[in-house]
C-alpha cells in the first residue's frame, strides 16, 4: 500500500513520477491510488488493451525504457499476498512462506523493518526445497533491491515488514 510505502522511504508521492509495470488489477490499484495521491503515474503494459485503459483512466502510457528515465519511483505489481500475518520479523514462520514458495519467484527479498533481524534457519526450509534464493536485510534496503532485480527482468518477490 502506499502509505505503507511512504512509512519506509520517507517520500510521499505528491509532484512524483511514478512508473507502475503492469496494469492489470493490482497495478490498476497501485497506478490509481498513486494518482489519487497527486503523483503523475506513467504505466508500462505491453497489451495494447490494459495500455488504453490506462490512458483512459489519466495514466501516461511509455515503453520501459523512456518510463524509467522520468521516474522518481517505479513500482512493480504483478502479485499481492494481503494480508500477510506476520507484524514482525519474530513472528515469522514457516508457514506464511506457503504463498511466496506457489509464486516460484527466482529469489525473496525478506525485509525486517528498521533494521536486520534474522528470523530462525527452520523458517526457510521450504525456500530451499524449492530452490528458491532468499535475502534478509532492512526492509529499506529490500525495496531499493527489489527495484533493481525486477529491472533486470529476475522474477523476485519481497515479503516487507514494516514496524
Amino acid at each position: 500500500t502506499w502509505p505503507a510505502f511512504t512509512a519506509i522511504t520517507g517520500l510521499a508521492l505528491y509532484g512524483r513520477e511514478v512508473v507502475v509495470v503492469g496494469f492489470g488489477p493490482v497495478g490498476q490499484g497501485v497506478a490509481l491510488r498513486a494518482r489519487d495521491l497527486g503523483a503523475s503515474v506513467t504505466v508500462v503494459d505491453l497489451d495494447p488493451v490494459r495500455s488504453v485503459q490506462a490512458q483512459h483512466d489519466g495514466c501516461r502510457v511509455a515503453s520501459l525504457d523512456d518510463a524509467t528515465r522520468r521516474a522518481s519511483v517505479i513500482v512493480t505489481a504483478t502479485d499481492l499476498i494481503e494480508p500477510w500475518r506476520p507484524r514482525h520479523i519474530a513472528e515469522l514462520m514457516a508457514a506464511d512462506l506457503d504463498a511466496v514458495v506457489a509464486l516460484a519467484p527466482e529469489v525473496l527479498l525478506i525485509g525486517t523493518g528498521s533494521r536486520q533481524v534474522f528470523p530462525a534457519p527452520a523458517v526457510f526450509a521450504a525456500l530451499h526445497a524449492a530452490r528458491i534464493g532468499f535475502e534478509v536485510m532492512d526492509t529499506r534496503a529490500a525495496c531499493r533491491t527489489y527495484n533493481v532485480l525486477v529491472a533486470e527482468n529476475r522474477r523476485v518477490a519481497a515479503a516487507l515488514l514494516v514496524e
